[in-house]
């Protein structure tokens, strides 16, 4: 009886790794989507991504598609305080990091760029070089 309890379990940690390999990571206009096959699982909203870091945090919402994490894991956290970070492992995290600041640099475009001047003396475009 316990091999057999055994054998399910061990059974159904095999088909939730091999489902977890079929994770995609896909960037769109507006989200960020995490995809299983077809289906969206989670998207977040380009506006709503804060940063994006590579260190780990424990309390992270674990998006993983690989058992071997080594250093493929980004950490996306959001402007909403309540929400987790969220944690992925892209097959190549710093493509995708770039492709993600590409696309929030796009959603915002008109963000102000604010240019200190520290020396009043100074020019105000060569302080902006």
């Amino acid at each position: 009886m316990s091999l057999v309890v055994l054998g399910v379990v061990g059974g159904c940690l095999v088909v939730i790794a091999v489902l977890a390999a079929f994770l995609r990571y896909r960037i769109t206009e507006t989200d960020l989507e995490i995809r299983w096959l077809f289906l969206p699982l989670r998207r977040i909203g380009l506006r709503e991504i804060k940063f994006v870091s590579t260190k780990p945090v424990w309390y992270s919402e674990k998006w993983y598609n690989t058992l071997r994490l080594r250093s493929r894991r980004l950490i996306i956290y959001c402007r909403n305080g309540s929400l987790r970070p969220v944690s992925i492992s892209p097959r190549s995290p710093f493509v995708l990091k770039a492709e993600l600041d590409a696309a929030i640099e796009r959603v915002f475009l008109h963000r102000l760029k604010v240019v200190v001047n520290a020396n009043p003396d100074a020019e105000l475009e060569s302080m902006a070089r």
